[in-house]
């Protein structure tokens, strides 16, 4: 079962995660018959993947804390994903979509992030005085949601 992580990112990074943080299906569903159409979305597909490979190199050494079990792409037109979102712990959700664009962490995006996490404690979650050391740690860096 895949995890959401936080791992910081580098800011040169920003658009390669922009990139491979989606699938060409979570942007644009399936296609319909056409052989096309499918060989499209597996050439975006295989972008996507490029991109993502390379942010994982990328942050694969650094620290990182856990959210929780599972994970949700914002926003996914894929058919699949409700049935991948399945379970995902409401604040493990909200602070998906507050990370999804690897904002600056500054004060006030890091007091909603820990008050979303202080509503209870997931499933494999790290303990919230590890994840607020890990966003003191990071405050002016960008810090992106990965499920592993």
């Amino acid at each position: 079962m895949k995890h959401t992580y936080l791992y910081p990112l580098p800011d040169d990074a920003v658009f390669l995660w922009r990139l491979g943080r989606t699938s060409a299906s979570d942007l644009f569903g399936l296609p319909g018959e056409p052989d096309e159409q499918w060989m499209t979305l597996i050439t975006l597909d295989d972008a996507f993947g490029t991109a993502r490979e390379t942010v994982m190199r990328l942050i694969e050494d650094a620290d990182r804390v856990c959210l929780g079990r599972r994970y949700v792409v914002p926003g996914s037109l894929d058919p699949a994903s409700p049935e991948v979102e399945e379970g995902v712990e409401r604040a493990t959700r909200e602070v998906t979509h507050l990370l999804w664009d690897a904002p600056l962490l500054s004060g006030e995006l890091t007091a909603r992030v820990l008050a979303t996490l202080s509503s209870g404690r997931a499933p494999g979650r790290d303990p919230l005085v590890d994840i607020a050391a890990f966003l003191r740690a990071h405050d002016g860096r960008r810090v992106i949601p990965v499920w592993m």
